[in-house]
């Protein structure tokens, strides 16, 4: 039987998720490990290369994997496939080589005034390094997405997540080397599955790369780098303006609670990459419909799209909740107590995390249109220059929360914007009370679960009393997104279906 585009969204997506989680779930694995051998300094300084790295990524790939992802569907054939992959490919090995040379040769200058207090040599230089070598391994986590094979994701990515806390394992708790040797593991795995997907994409020759595919490539990437830079400064501002008010070492307490509160992240970006090829092929199947003349298919298409579009928000706001009502006694217990304050950024870093989630649903509607990409630069650079300068005032002023309601309400303004952005682009039809009904929902939840977390001294008090508003208030969003249980139990059987013939078409 044919599964509903929510159906879908649960059955693929929660492989996704499931991979992502695993990821994710290394850093809570990590995270006592961080504590105790590294402190407060130097997790610190974990979580300002981090995002830094992302950075040097984004400047690396210049948007190609998106361009990798959509126009794949545009080639006509294997042969045309072949042309276009191998193209892009051998262009970032030239374009990343070069790039790493030349950040390495101005890093040292340029650290001086981004990454305070941290020396660029070894640990930028090995940041950007890595960066470079994620590319190529993230190239093949896109391909598995566009050609809708999770499982084969879930496989790649739960060896790069294993490979890696073993090996940062090994080196920060035997070979006691510290923040050098977490970067140091992190290269190391990245640069075996990057090689390891090279091998298994097999591009042609160099020279049979193509001009025109390059240039179709560049022309739909290019114009993503503006927004993908813009979003990943506004994720970076809060803890780069806190380590140059505050200093290192609350750059590390904050780095805990940014390290818990994006746990919901992962949810996320695994909906959102389970969503994407199913939202493209859905409203092309619409616009066929109107070509053909049958306006009420398309009508009834269009219209499920926009009621699976809510899932995605509902579904991260819930766990973001969980994660909420968690987080102090989960930082009790896996922290020394110099990280302890840090429970009290995680609710408004779960907002900001949910934020995310309703830009991303709507964004769907702009991505389908590549006329309007170039608009998303401007949303995102408005966002994260509006988030700069509320970052330094609300960190001057209130400490860490200052940075985390900063990330809160830049992200929110980055949604509404996306949201108006969306639809004029690919317009959908929303209900808007139970949109507004969601956002209420999570909202007060969030603050409910804050003040207890503030107000109730015993540990064991408050989290029957969070569970409980957790209770009262998941299902009340479930209800207004239209999930119900049989949704749990679909899943679960097409996950077992897909395990046992993950290439089995629908």
């Amino acid at each position: 039987m044919a599964l509903t585009l929510g159906q879908r969204l649960f059955a693929h997506g929660g492989i996704y998720v499931a991979s992502r989680l695993a990821n994710r779930g290394m850093g809570i694995v990590l995270l006592p490990i961080y504590a105790h051998y590294l402190g407060t300094e130097g997790y610190g300084i974990v979580r300002i290369l981090a995002p830094f790295g992302v950075f040097a990524g984004l400047l690396f790939a210049q948007g190609l994997p998106a361009a990798w992802f959509r126009l794949r569907f545009d080639q006509e054939g294997f042969s045309e496939l072949k042309v276009f992959e191998s193209t892009v490919i051998w262009y970032l090995i030239a374009s990343t080589t070069l790039g790493v040379v030349l950040v390495s040769y101005f890093g040292g200058a340029i650290s001086q005034w981004i990454t305070k207090g941290i020396p660029f040599f070894p640990l930028g230089f090995l940041t950007i390094v890595g960066a470079g070598l994620s590319v190529f391994a993230n190239l093949y986590e896109r391909k598995l997405q566009a050609e809708q094979r999770p499982v084969a994701f879930s496989i790649y990515s739960g060896i790069r997540t294993l490979s890696t806390l073993l090996t940062i394992i090994l080196f920060v708790v035997t070979f006691q080397w510290g923040v050098f040797g977490k970067i140091s593991a992190e290269v190391l795995c990245t640069g075996i599955l990057a090689s390891v997907a090279f091998l298994i994409i097999r591009p042609s020759s160099p020279w049979e790369s193509s001009t025109a595919r390059l240039k179709e490539a560049l022309d739909f990437g290019l114009p993503l780098v503006p927004h993908s830079l813009a979003i990943t400064t506004n994720e970076m501002v809060g803890i780069l303006v806190i380590n140059s008010e505050l200093g290192l070492e609350n750059a590390g307490i904050y780095g805990v609670g940014l390290t818990i509160g994006a746990v919901s992240s992962v949810l996320t970006v695994g909906l959102n990459q389970a969503f994407s090829p199913i939202f493209v092929k859905a409203v092309r199947e619409s616009e066929k419909a109107e070509s053909r003349g049958d306006s009420q298919l398309a009508s009834e298409i269009r219209s499920q799209v926009a009621r699976s579009n809510l899932l995605m928000p509902a579904l991260v706001g819930c766990f973001a909740l969980a994660i909420t009502t968690i987080s102090k006694e989960t930082i009790y217990f896996l922290t020394p107590e110099e990280f302890h304050l840090s429970w009290k950024v995680v609710a408004p870093i779960s907002g900001a995390v949910i934020a995310i989630s309703f830009y991303n649903s709507f964004n769907q509607s702009v991505f389908y249109n590549p006329k309007r990409i170039r608009w998303v630069a401007f949303v995102s650079i408005f966002t994260a220059a509006v988030n700069l300068g509320l970052c330094v005032f609300l960190v001057r002023e209130f400490g860490l929360m200052g940075a985390a309601f900063s990330g809160l309400i830049s992200n929110t303004i980055m949604a509404l914007l996306i949201f108006c952005l969306g639809k004029s682009a690919t317009d959908l039809t929303y209900r808007w009370t139970n949109w507004l009904g969601v956002i209420g929902l999570i909202s007060m939840g969030l603050t409910i679960i804050w003040f207890l977390d503030a107000s109730i001294e015993g540990l064991i008090p408050c989290l029957l009393a969070k569970v409980m508003t957790l209770t009262f208030f998941v299902y009340g969003v479930f209800n207004l997104a239209g999930v119900a249980p049989r949704h749990a139990f679909r899943f679960a059987s097409n996950l077992s279906e897909r395990i046992r013939s993950p290439h089995s078409k629908k």
